[in-house]
């Protein structure tokens, strides 16, 4: 008999995105029926605010192997002003973290600050 395996997956909102798309803070666990299918396996276990940053965060346990990317893909859907400003793996967990379009500018992990220096003059 198999044993059942079981992740942790973390999503949090930027203070930017929550204040751009209020709804979305409290509907965020209908959110995440509707991109999990309605799946049984999927359990909200804390919903947390970061007093600090104004990030709001949902913790899920998951029973077996979840198809993350089809869930990241229709939260940015749903959340049409989202973009994925980060996501961490481990072994046992996953975490995404979602900004605003407008509200949030994600650095540029490629580009070196050199370059960025004076790229609008060209």
């Amino acid at each position: 008999m198999g044993r059942t395996s079981h992740r942790t997956v973390w999503f949090s909102l930027s203070k930017a995105l929550g204040e751009a798309q209020h709804w979305a803070v409290e509907t965020f666990p209908t959110i995440i029926q509707r991109a999990t299918g309605y799946s049984e396996r999927w359990a909200l276990v804390n919903r947390m605010t970061d007093e600090a940053s104004g990030t709001r965060t949902w913790q899920y346990a998951v029973k077996g192997i979840p198809e993350i990317d089809l869930v990241v893909d229709h939260i940015i859907h749903e959340l049409s002003d989202a973009v994925l400003l980060s996501e961490w793996h481990t072994v046992t967990e996953d975490r995404f973290t979602f900004g605003s379009l407008r509200g949030d500018r994600p650095a540029r992990a490629n580009q070196a600050p050199e370059q960025a220096i004076g790229e609008g003059e060209r």
